[in-house]
């Protein structure tokens, strides 16, 4: 076992991110399918301390949200079948976002009637972009709108290398 933390961010494209005591090792981003036969011998290789699979959620689409969830659930199974014993653990956004300080919120206009500033929901648009920017800072190449998936893997797998940092330590 090594110091890896792998992290899936599934779906119909579904991205990929690997992170180590250095940072960033790899990611990528494609089908469900292809990001598992690409990465399944490289996984069986260096058998990472755990591996982080997003958990969906219920929010405004509830069918992108069941498609995460059937997809988490063959990803899983994938790495069962695969013999990955690894530590399998299945993050919500808004744990990985807090972790890696994307905040959920953000002041908006007027006060509330404490006298605190408003605060509001940021929406997905936003939270992808700060996701994008974050990827940016630990990644070679430049992540945009259409690697979206990739850098959420990538948000995922650090968020997971300091939680289980913080455990081992």
């Amino acid at each position: 076992m090594t110091n890896i933390i792998v992290a899936f961010d599934p779906g119909v494209t579904t991205g990929f991110a690997a992170w180590g005591e250095d940072g960033l090792i790899t990611s990528s981003q494609g089908s469900i399918i292809g990001t598992l036969r690409t990465w399944t011998p490289w996984l069986k290789k260096n058998r990472p301390a755990m591996i982080a699979v997003e958990a969906a959620f219920v929010g405004v689409n509830a069918r992108s949200s069941l498609m995460v969830a059937d997809s988490g659930g063959f990803i899983e199974g994938w790495l069962s079948c695969a013999g990955l014993a690894s530590e399998v653990t299945r993050p919500m956004p808004a744990h990985w976002r807090k972790v890696i300080g994307i905040a959920p919120t953000k002041e908006g206009e007027g006060f509330t009637k404490a006298g605190k500033p408003r605060r509001v929901k940021r929406l997905r648009p936003e939270l992808e972009a700060d996701a994008i920017a974050f990827a940016n800072a630990h990644s070679d190449r430049r992540l945009t709108a259409g690697t979206v998936h990739e850098a959420e893997a990538i948000c995922i797998a650090s968020a997971g290398w300091e939680q289980w940092v913080s455990k081992a330590a």
